[in-house]
């Protein structure tokens, strides 16, 4: 029985609690402990369950392993992975794509990282501002900024 039927077959209730999935192909134990939780996530009878399998019910028709997906009301951008290491050890995405208003487009690795960068850069402030509306800090405490700036000097301490 394959993978797939027998996932089908756990959630449809005809199980008596076990299930065996036999590998196509002979896997790594440190590959199997990783996904042992996912998979515990994936089948479980409730709404929590459920929604593990929505979210990534898209992941077969994708071109390549989603890393991040940024949905607004009427734009979405998706980010591709496997991640890529430029020469001077940035970080980048494979490739990206965006959908914005009968707007469909594929971008490169560099186009990419640009709008995650400015992605990123805008849920930052939106986060800092709705938390100086809604969470205001008594005057003096600086404790969220003091940690970032030990964050940021820690790393930069960390580089050769």
């Amino acid at each position: 029985m394959s993978f797939f039927r027998k996932i089908t077959w756990w959630l449809r209730g005809s199980h008596n609690h076990e299930i065996t999935i036999d590998l196509p192909q002979p896997t790594h134990l440190l590959i199997l402990d990783e996904i042992r939780p996912f998979l515990n996530r994936l089948l479980q009878d409730d709404a929590a369950g459920q929604t593990y399998r929505q979210s990534i019910a898209h992941w077969p028709w994708m071109p390549h392993p989603p890393l991040n997906v940024y949905k607004g009301a009427t734009s979405e951008c998706r980010i591709y992975g496997p991640r890529q290491w430029t020469y001077y050890g940035e970080e980048r995405p494979l490739c990206g794509w965006v959908c914005s208003q009968d707007v469909v487009t594929d971008l490169n690795g560099l186009e990419t990282y640009t709008l995650q960068q400015a992605i990123q850069e805008s849920i930052d402030h939106a986060i800092e501002t709705w938390m100086k509306t809604y969470h205001p800090r008594p005057p003096g405490d600086a404790s969220v900024f003091q940690a970032r700036d030990a964050r940021s000097h820690s790393t930069e301490s960390e580089r050769p």
